[in-house]
C-alpha cells in the first residue's frame, strides 16, 4: 500500500515511521525544512540497521564456508557448532513468525490487488472475495509447504518468482508501459 502523509511532526512522523516498518511506501510532505531533514536522517539511518544483522550474519557464515555450502539450512551448521538448542528454538520462532508474516502479506496484497479491480470499475467487491482468495492462497501455502523446507526453496520460489513475472513484472512492463506512453501522447 502506498501511504501519503502531510505533516511529519509528532503524529504524521509517527505514523509514517509505522506505516514503513509494516512495509508501506510512504511519502511525507512538510513545510519545515527541519522536519524534512530529520526525516531523510531517519530514513537513512533506519535503511544501515536494518542492514546490520544480515551483514553480520554473512559474516558468521563466511566462518564456515566449504561445509555451509552443502547445508540445507546454512544457520543450522552455526548453531550446531555453537552446541546451542536454545538459539535453535529462537530461530525456528523467529523464523515462524517470518513465514506467517509474509503470508499475511502476500494474502492481503492479492486481495487488494482483486479489490481494486472492482473499485476502478466502481463497483463494491463481493463479500465472498477476501475469504475465498484466502483459502485458495492458504491451500496452495499448504501444498507448498509439504515439499519441505529444501524443495520448497528450490521449487516453490523459483515458482513464486514466475508467478511473479507473469502476476507483477509483465503486466506492469507491458499494460503499464502502455498506459504510461498513452498518457504522454506517444502512442
Amino acid at each position: 500500500m502506498t501511504v501519503g502523509i502531510a505533516g511529519l511532526g509528532l503524529i504524521g512522523g509517527s505514523l509514517a515511521k509505522a506505516y514503513k516498518a509494516d512495509g508501506h511506501t510512504v511519502y511525507g510532505f512538510d513545510t519545515d525544512e527541519a522536519i524534512l531533514s530529520f526525516t531523510r536522517v531517519s530514513g537513512a539511518i533506519a535503511g544501515v540497521l536494518a542492514v546490520i544483522p544480515a551483514a553480520l550474519l554473512f559474516l558468521c557464515m563466511l566462518g564456515f564456508y566449504p561445509q555451509i555450502m552443502q547445508s540445507t539450512l546454512p544457520i543450522g551448521v552455526i548453531f550446531a557448532s555453537l552446541n546451542s538448542a536454545p538459539m535453535v528454538y529462537i530461530f525456528n520462532l523467529a523464523l515462524l513468525g517470518t513465514l506467517v508474516e509474509t503470508a499475511c502479506g502476500m494474502i492481503f496484497s492479492v486481495i487488494t490487488r482483486f479489490e481494486q479491480n472492482y473499485i476502478k470499475k466502481a463497483q463494491k467487491p463481493p463479500a465472498a472475495l477476501a475469504p475465498a482468495l484466502s483459502i485458495v492462497l492458504l491451500l496452495a501455502g499448504a501444498f507448498l509447504s509439504s515439499l519441505g523446507l529444501k524443495d520448497l526453496i528450490k521449487t516453490g520460489y523459483g515458482a513464486m518468482t514466475w508467478v511473479f513475472l507473469a502476476v507483477f513484472a509483465l503486466p506492469v512492463m507491458t499494460v503499464g508501459v502502455r498506459a504510461l506512453l498513452r498518457r504522454n501522447g506517444k502512442l
